[in-house]
């Protein structure tokens, strides 16, 4: 999304599309964030030092909430 925001400015757009970023599917752009914002939990539980029992790994989920509230302001929820 953030490449069709950046490079997509010039593009023919179909009839009816005011923005770029709306030529994607909504439901595929509720897919994409939410795929987005589970990136801060990637890799837990695959090493046994990657476990939330280790204090320095906690971090990732307020990165994951704080993406989540990003994309509900975002997507108007």
């Amino acid at each position: 999304m953030d490449a069709l925001q950046e490079h997509g400015k010039g593009l023919s757009l179909p009839l009816g599309v005011e923005e770029v970023t709306k030529v994607v599917p909504a439901e595929m752009r509720h897919k994409l964030w939410l795929q987005f914002c589970f990136n801060d939990l990637s890799g837990l539980g695959q090493e046994e030092s990657l476990t939330l029992d280790a204090p320095e790994e906690c971090d990732r989920i307020e990165g994951f909430i704080d993406h989540l509230r990003k994309f509900k302001r975002h997507q108007g929820y």
